[in-house]
């Protein structure tokens, strides 16, 4: 008989929905609830994708704890050849969009269907190719904590 947890597909595409205002307000482009090979050029993205899983065993009363961690992927076009979008630019749009995300995810830390949600100690800024496209890169990881019977 297998326990109640939550599948980690479950959790990744509750915490890729939190982000949906994002993209209503204008901030970002989209937000793809799976790691996707080629942007077509859209800037900023959000790609939120599965990470490693625990699962503890706690009682036979209290049931199952899982932290899942999901890690949550910023991507901002670096820079157009004809100057129309600067470098500049991309280091202010993605420290905005990280700002937006950090509220979001510190807004969201008790909200169903997980106990906790918490963001992981720094993220991690690179440059990133996809698709051809050079693009900003910001990796910010989340540990989800759920609680099964």
């Amino acid at each position: 008989m297998g326990s109640a947890i939550l599948s980690r597909a479950t959790v990744r595409k509750a915490v890729a929905a939190l982000f949906t205002p994002l993209v209503q307000s204008g901030l970002v482009q989209v937000v793809y609830d799976y790691q996707v090979g080629d942007l077509q050029g859209q800037s900023p993205v959000i790609v939120v994708v599965s990470g490693p899983a625990k699962h503890e065993k706690i009682t036979e009363r209290s049931g199952t704890e899982t932290h899942h961690v999901i890690n949550v992927h910023l991507l901002v076009l670096y820079a157009t050849e004809d100057g129309a979008w600067t470098e500049e630019m991309s280091e202010d749009k993605i420290d905005a969009v990280e700002k937006a995300v950090a509220d979001t995810l510190i807004d969201n830390a008790f909200t169903e269907p997980w106990v906790e949600l918490t963001m992981g100690d720094f993220s991690e800024v690179t440059a990133m190719l996809v698709g051809n496209v050079t693009y900003r890169h910001e990796a910010v990881s989340t540990d989800v904590h759920t609680r099964g019977v």
